[in-house]
């Protein structure tokens, strides 16, 4: 009996692959790219996290360059409707190796859409958050964290914002026993797996070219690899390639839904460095802990405020005490609309997604925002002032949306593509509104219960190990 191959090895695919192994499933994990070499391996494993080296711990503010040398982006000299930051990341781990590792869970009534029914959207969470050790509680000593939050809430209540709260943001990693925090990454998700460990068979280098398939039923998928070509059978596939590369598959292997590579939508991310107030900031010479807060999107507010000492700043022009800096990231939603796309006949993808009047105030009512929350917080770093990072470099969602109609979507409330038997996506493309937090943990989620679906559709089924 053939396996059921999971393309792709980020968080989502990697979630996805440990739970079939886990109900009995005989599973390959693709993965087009190799380990990342790490400046400092100090025991680090393939596919670790690049933020758990000690010089990023050290230096937070020399991580965002080491990131975005590994994010290989299409057209950086496109025009703004042609999204300049879309890139992908080829690496067993993919983005897992790069994300923020945030992970709030999307609101029912505000941007939870009825894939599930609560109850199981709820347990589906709870199970993501404990496969990626997902937490609030890490900064729950820091200083900082006390006295922003409350500086935050004051601001909110002083504004009239009766309908905003402050709370702790959800972190995808757990203390690593230096007085820090250990990143979880694909190599997180895939240890400790026991005795589904053998039911696991993980093939980096190997880049899926097409998906072999007749009479709406997935056979095989063909591969590249060691400068080959070669057949990997399947007894089903899931595809977690990403919002761009997993379309771009699909494509190549005459598969074409009519909403393919449309209603794509991103997050305009407002990015910002600040300096603290003294009275903000923890005592000299103490070793606290930033803070990692949210101020979670609303009716009257459908953006997502992060307040942390994240990703570090790409060009400060002033020299700072580690223990004053702190970081704003604000998201905004885009609506999808179906003209929004990314081009699939193209040897490199090109895009068009054309924000709108009601796009552009909202961009403007965040930015104000996010001015407002700075002002009451300290004062901008020099070369950290608020700007927006390249559009479609963040979060890029929808291109192989989740809907009960073909005509506008990719894949069913399962996961498994329309009119395909035992073809099933998963990851952040699939999420078809406008949600406005982290996506990941939510694609994870929804992964999860695909993983579920197909386990019980397929029963446990042993196949005998491929060569690694």
């Amino acid at each position: 009996m053939a396996p059921v191959v999971v393309i792709g090895s980020g968080p989502i695919g990697a979630a996805v692959a440990r739970r079939l192994a886990e109900r009995g499933r005989q599973t390959v994990l693709l993965e087009a790219g190799g380990a990342v070499a790490l400046a400092d391996r100090s025991g680090a494993r393939s596919g670790e996290h690049l933020r758990n080296q000690a010089v990023y711990r050290q230096v937070p503010d020399a991580f965002m360059l080491e990131a975005l040398s590994h994010c290989r982006f299409y057209d950086p000299s496109a025009p703004p409707e042609g999204l300049p930051g879309a890139c992908e990341t080829v690496a067993f781990g993919g983005q897992g190796i790069l994300w923020t590792n945030n992970c709030p869970r999307t609101q029912a009534g505000i941007d939870r859409w009825p894939a599930l029914d609560d109850p199981t959207w709820e347990r589906r969470y709870a199970d993501a958050e404990a496969l990626l050790h997902v937490r609030t509680d890490q900064f729950e000593g820091s200083q900082r964290q006390r006295r922003v939050a409350a500086r935050l809430a004051r601001h909110l209540v002083e504004t009239g914002a009766t309908d905003r709260r402050v709370a702790s943001l959800p972190l995808a990693g757990r203390p690593d026993g230096n007085g820090g925090i250990h990143f979880t990454a694909t190599a997180d998700v895939l240890v400790d797996l026991g005795a589904a460990d053998a039911r696991l068979t993980i093939r980096s280098g190997t880049r899926a070219l097409r998906i072999e398939h007749r009479s709406g039923r997935v056979a095989a998928v063909r591969v590249q690899s060691g400068g080959g070509e070669a057949r990997v059978d399947a007894d089903a596939i899931v595809v977690a390639a990403g919002a761009f590369a997993t379309p771009r598959l699909l494509y190549a292997s005459d598969i074409r839904s009519p909403a393919l590579g449309r209603w794509l939508h991103y997050h305009p991310l407002l990015y910002a460095q600040l300096i603290l107030a003294e009275a903000l900031s923890a005592p000299p010479g103490a070793a606290d802990p930033p803070p990692r807060l949210w101020i979670p999107p609303s009716r009257a507010t459908p953006w997502h405020a992060m307040v942390l000492r994240d990703v570090g700043a790409g060009a400060p022009q002033e020299p700072a005490d580690e223990r004053r800096l702190i970081e704003l990231q604000f998201f905004a939603p885009v609506e999808p609309r179906e003209a929004h796309h990314m081009s699939l006949d193209d040897a490199t993808p090109r895009f068009t997604v054309r924000l709108t009047e009601p796009d552009h105030a909202l961009r403007a009512a965040m930015h104000a925002d996010l001015l407002a929350i700075g002002a009451t917080l300290g004062r901008w770093r020099r070369g950290c002032e608020p700007s927006w990072n390249p559009c479609g470099f963040s979060h890029p969602m929808g291109t192989t949306r989740m809907g009960d109609d073909p005509a506008t979507s990719v894949v069913d409330r399962t996961g498994r593509v329309h009119g395909m038997e035992n073809l099933y996506l998963a990851g952040v493309g699939l999420i078809p509104v406008p949600i406005a937090i982290n996506p990941t943990l939510t694609a994870v989620a929804l992964a999860l219960e695909t993983a579920e679906h197909i386990a019980a559709a397929l029963g446990p089924r042993a196949a005998r190990p491929l060569p690694a």
